[in-house]
């Protein structure tokens, strides 16, 4: 009886790969294994959640197989945008970067593993993608182009190896869609801006009181929306009543002698152009010299941001202050219900371009929304045109959304100052979880942190690390105690005694003596 061939179907493949993992191996072993093990901890976890199924893993790479190409375009962003923030955390030199290719293809069925072209292209893609990227091939991009709010960039025919014709690549951005010219094998496409275009858009238009800026945010990142603008080349006069919407002013044509306000001169802003732009007449006008940033800078100076957390749903407050100064807020869920996360950051204008970035805040990376007028109001937005859920208010400086108000009980309601000289000089006591051993910390005043972990048959293990505190936050790191992993606990006074937890609320088994 003839033999049966091997059964096929048609599958959506995932093939994830460490950059540089020879290099982290090379110059510490032990710490890249912890890290890949709590990566592959996430990477499986979402992978589950997608719906997805790993039939393939060989050191540092991973291969799933998925039913829809949504799904697993959907997959392979969250996870970047999860190991973006855990690499937040870690020395550049540590940081672990996965490139990510995703191919939909017929596929052979041998058991558990899946073979053939199907799955050799999603790894011929992974190869192109950049460290933190992610490529798809040009069956993928048919399936999701129209199903999902993020951009693409056609990176035309490829030619991989092992495999006779080109393959059709795209670079998942945070961009609109932009197409080469088409060629054998290449689908055909409208095109859309080129990266050139987009930077060119990149621009404010001063009779409107516009502020275009370019923005390519990671996939998944949290969103931005519609809301009143207030507009004045001068610095910011007496305004609308605080917490009021921002409402449009008439515009003013800009002049040269126009006075920057307070902060023009840091380093989070540049300078006024020598010369102002004339006035606009409507938004179709995007690729012409904008506002000088001393205009963005007052028009966004003491601006109160509201919008909802992607990830979680709750509430967020964003101010802007003077000179580069900003404050990001939000309740907490979990084991920390009733406190608020706060993180101080920065702003700053520069070549037209609006950014800020935060702790906690678009997985850390600087974003730079497109903020425009409609119909008199300010509006936020990707590129892309997707709106986003922002409002937008003046802040009253003497009540402030983020800053904490009264005595604070807890170094989320401290700034650096108060933190350093509550917790100079005391020691940290508990004990380590993997082995229960008892340790120390002492937290000098010079910001070295000397630690001691008892051991029974043997002398105690020593090391020096250090310590530091930034607005909110008190942090401590060593190079092998915790895994070589920044340390930031939260520490609550509860009556006359500290009490410690995560940032999350969840308490730890620690102790603080002062």
């Amino acid at each position: 009886m003839a033999s049966r061939d091997p059964p096929r179907r048609l599958a959506t493949i995932l093939a994830a790969d460490v950059v540089g993992y020879s290099r982290l191996m090379a110059e510490d072993e032990d710490a890249t294994v912890r890290t890949l093990k709590a990566y592959r901890a996430i990477i499986d976890r979402l992978i589950d959640r997608h719906d997805g199924r790993i039939f393939h893993t060989a050191g540092d790479s991973v291969v799933a197989e998925f039913g829809s190409a949504v799904e697993a375009v959907r997959c392979a962003i969250t996870i970047q945008d999860e190991l973006r923030v855990r690499n937040a955390e870690l020395d550049e030199a540590r940081r672990m970067n996965l490139r990510i290719g995703i191919n939909i293809g017929d596929v052979i069925v041998d058991g558990d593993d899946l073979l053939g072209d199907g799955v050799n292209v999603a790894a011929r893609l992974e190869s192109l993608a950049s460290a933190g990227g992610i490529c798809i091939s040009g069956g993928t991009f048919e399936q999701v182009k129209n199903k999902l709010s993020i951009g693409f960039e056609d990176l035309g025919p490829q030619a991989v190896k092992n495999l006779p014709d080109p393959v059709a690549a795209f670079r998942i951005t945070g961009a609109p869609v932009t197409v080469r010219d088409s060629g054998p094998g290449t689908p055909a496409l409208r095109r859309g801006p080129s990266p050139g275009a987009l930077i060119a858009a990149g621009v404010a238009v001063a009779g409107l009181g516009f502020i275009v800026v370019t923005w390519l945010p990671e996939p998944g990142s949290i969103p931005l929306v519609p809301v009143p603008l207030f507009r004045s080349p001068q610095p910011v006069p007496p305004g609308p009543v605080a917490g009021e919407p921002v409402a449009a002013a008439t515009p003013v044509e800009p002049s040269v002698a126009s006075t920057p306000p307070s902060g023009t001169g840091t380093g989070f802003l540049a300078p006024p152009a020598a010369e102002a732009p004339p006035a606009r007449s409507g938004t179709e006008d995007l690729a012409t010299a904008g506002l000088p940033a001393g205009e963005i800078a007052a028009l966004v100076t003491g601006l109160t941001i509201r919008g909802t957390r992607r990830k979680d749903g709750q509430p967020f407050t964003i101010e802007l202050h003077e000179a580069g100064r900003a404050g990001y807020a939000f309740p907490r869920g979990g084991a920390g219900a009733g406190t608020t996360f706060r993180a101080s950051g920065e702003w700053r204008v520069e070549d037209g371009r609006f950014c800020m970035r935060f702790r906690g805040f678009n997985g850390g990376e600087e974003a730079c929304p497109v903020l425009r007028h409609e119909d008199g109001n300010l509006v936020a937005q990707r590129p892309d045109g997707t709106p986003l859920d922002w409002t937008f208010t003046r802040t009253d400086p003497g009540r402030s959304a983020v800053a904490p108000s009264g005595n604070a009980d807890s170094t989320d309601e401290m700034d650096a100052d108060a933190i350093r000289g509550y917790v100079a000089g005391s020691t940290l006591r508990g004990v380590r979880p993997r082995d229960r051993r008892p340790f120390t910390i002492a937290l000098r005043g010079d910001g070295t942190a000397d630690l001691s972990v008892e051991r029974p048959d043997r002398a105690p293990f020593r090391e020096t690390g250090r310590w530091w505190s930034e607005d909110y936050r008190f942090c401590m790191v060593f190079a092998t105690f915790g895994r070589g992993e920044t340390l930031c606990p939260r520490i609550v006074t509860s009556g006359a005694r500290p009490v410690l937890t995560k940032g999350d609320g969840t308490p730890l088994p620690w102790t603080l003596e002062r």
